[in-house]
C-alpha cells in the first residue's frame, strides 16, 4: 500500500464517527452533503434549479440542511451564473466534505439506507416540481438594464426581438478540457451551415439571430446583418452568455449543455438533431423537436422508434456504442430544421400551431410505453413537446 492510499483510508477512519453521528441525529436535523458540478454549464444550472424547486416542496419532518462542495480539480464554467447560485445555496470547503460524501455513498450501500444523505442530482425534470411560475435562478432588473447596454455593441437594442442559436461541435470541450478526450460525444455534433435557411427565414420575419457558444469550430459565413455571430466576436463574456438566453424569444439548439440555461429561464426551444432519442425531458413551456434518424447498417434501413428502443440505442451515450452496433445517426436536413422553427415562431407569436393529434398520440404512445419499459429513470408523463408533423410524415418508418 502506497502512502497516498494509506492516508486516504486513514482519513476515512478518522471521519467515520462524525458521519455516523450525522446519521444518528438525522431524525432531528437531516444533513445532506453533495458535490456541486461547476465545470459544465448544464449540470451547474439544471441541477441547482431542480434542487431549489424540489426543496420548496419537501415535506419537512425536522430541519433539513443542504451543504454543497466543489471538487478541487473542477474549474468554474461560468463565473456570472456561479456567483448567482452561491447566493442561494450553502457551499462549504471540499475538505472534509468530499470524505463525508464518499463515506455516505459506501454506508448507503452497506446499510441500504432509506435516506441518502446527499442530493441525487440527476437532470430529470418533472411537472411535479418544475413549473412555469416557480423559477429560482433569476436576473435582476439592473442586470437586464446593463445587459442591453452591452448588447448595443453587437447591434441588438431593447426593441429588437431575437433568437439564440447554438450548434454543438467539438471545439468547446477540446479547448476547455485539453487533457481529456471527448470524442465519445461526437455523435451529438451538427453542422452550422444546415441552419442558415432558418436564420434567413427568421430575419425575414423581423427577428435577429444570435449564434451563441463560447468556443466554436466554424464561424458563420453570411452577408445578412441581422445574423450575428456573437460566439466569434470580441465581446463574448460569461455575463452575456447568460443574458442573451434570458432575453431571447426562443432558442434553437442541437442538445447541448447550455440548453439548460434556456430551461431554467423557461424559454421555448427548437431542438433539432436530438440524440439519443430516449432522453427527452419534460419542459414547462413548449419545445419543438426533431431527432437524428437511426440507420442500421446490418438491416440497410432506418430503424423505427420501437426498434430504436428494443436495440437499447435510444439510450446510447457514446459514439463507440453506435459504431459497435452498426448504427449510424443521420442529421436533420435544412428543410426539417426550417419547418420545426416555423412551428416555434407561430407559438411565440400566439398563432395556432397546427399538428395532427393522431400522429402525435401514436408517437408518444410508442415512445413513453417503450421508455417506461426499458428505462424508468425518466419522468414519463406529458412532456410538453411537439414532434414536427412534416418530419414524422416524411419518415413514415418511425411509427411502424
Amino acid at each position: 500500500m502506497n502512502s497516498v492510499s494509506f492516508l486516504a483510508k486513514l482519513e476515512k477512519i478518522i471521519f467515520l464517527p462524525f458521519v455516523l453521528f450525522l446519521r444518528v441525529i438525522s431524525p432531528l436535523i437531516y444533513i445532506r452533503i453533495t458535490p456541486l458540478k461547476v465545470a459544465r454549464i448544464g449540470h451547474l444550472v439544471a441541477e441547482t434549479e431542480i434542487f431549489l424547486c424540489k426543496k420548496e416542496l419537501e415535506k419537512k419532518s425536522g430541519i433539513i440542511l443542504d451543504l454543497f462542495f466543489i471538487r478541487k480539480k473542477e474549474k468554474i464554467c461560468n463565473n456570472f451564473i456561479f456567483n448567482k447560485i452561491k447566493k442561494k445555496i450553502l457551499i462549504i470547503p471540499s475538505y472534509p466534505a468530499k470524505i463525508f460524501y464518499q463515506l455516505n455513498i459506501k454506508l448507503n450501500n452497506i446499510l441500504r439506507s432509506k435516506r441518502k444523505f446527499y442530493n441525487d442530482s440527476k437532470i430529470h425534470y418533472s411537472s411535479n416540481f418544475f413549473k412555469i411560475d416557480n423559477q429560482k435562478i433569476k436576473l435582476t432588473n439592473n442586470e437586464i438594464k446593463n445587459g442591453y447596454k452591452m448588447l448595443e455593441k453587437i447591434n441588438i437594442f431593447p426593441k429588437d426581438k431575437f433568437v439564440c442559436l447554438i450548434c454543438r461541435d467539438s471545439a468547446y470541450l477540446k479547448k476547455k478540457f485539453p487533457e481529456k478526450n471527448f470524442d465519445y460525444h461526437s455523435y451529438r455534433n451538427a453542422n452550422i451551415e444546415d441552419f442558415m435557411v432558418s436564420c434567413d427565414y427568421l430575419t425575414e420575419k423581423g427577428y435577429k439571430v444570435v449564434r451563441i457558444g463560447n468556443v466554436v469550430e466554424k464561424s458563420l459565413i453570411t452577408n445578412n446583418p441581422n445574423i450575428i455571430d456573437y460566439s466569434s466576436c470580441k465581446f463574448v463574456s460569461d455575463f452575456l452568455d447568460i443574458f442573451l438566453i434570458h432575453e431571447c424569444k426562443f432558442m434553437i439548439s442541437t442538445s447541448t449543455g447550455i440548453d439548460e440555461v434556456a430551461s431554467i429561464f423557461r424559454k421555448p426551444m427548437v431542438m433539432v438533431n436530438f440524440a439519443p432519442i430516449g432522453t427527452l425531458e419534460f419542459k414547462p413551456i413548449k419545445n419543438f423537436v426533431i431527432f437524428k434518424k437511426y440507420f442500421c447498417y446490418k438491416k440497410n434501413r432506418d430503424l423505427s422508434l420501437s426498434e430504436i428502443f428494443e436495440t437499447k440505442s435510444a439510450f446510447y451515450q457514446r459514439t463507440e456504442n453506435f459504431e459497435q452496433n452498426k448504427i449510424g445517426l443521420i442529421n436533420n436536413s435544412s428543410e426539417d430544421i426550417l419547418l420545426t422553427t416555423k412551428d416555434c415562431v407561430k407559438f411565440v407569436e400566439n398563432q395556432k400551431v397546427i399538428y395532427d393529434k393522431n400522429i402525435q398520440n401514436k408517437f408518444w404512445n410508442i415512445y413513453l410505453s417503450n421508455r417506461d419499459k426499458f428505462n424508468k429513470d425518466f419522468y414519463n408523463g406529458e412532456l410538453n413537446i411537439i414532434i414536427n408533423d412534416s418530419f414524422l410524415r416524411k419518415n413514415k418508418h418511425i411509427l411502424n
